[in-house]
């Protein structure tokens, strides 16, 4: 989820498009699709149950809940 579209050399098309989805227009739907598609190519993913984000100025925070082969997940990038 920390990679940028565009930052990795070998796999230049992966990756969350942040700069045109989030810091130039904040465009939440682009956003949460890139994500959700992201999150669906790991390995062991079988759904993402749900997403949400928000925006405060320059900090984007998500939370993501996923099942996966082994459960139930949740993915967050706030830190406690």
């Amino acid at each position: 989820m920390s990679a940028q579209i565009g930052e990795m050399i070998y796999a230049i098309t992966d990756g969350i498009p942040t700069f045109s989805s989030v810091w130039d227009k904040y465009t939440p739907m682009l956003f949460e699709a890139a994500a959700r598609k992201t999150l669906k190519k790991v390995e062991g993913v079988l759904e993402v149950e749900s997403f949400t984000q928000s925006r405060q100025g320059d900090v984007l925070a998500y939370e993501a809940v996923i099942r996966t082969t082994f459960g139930r997940v949740t993915l967050s990038n706030t830190r406690l």
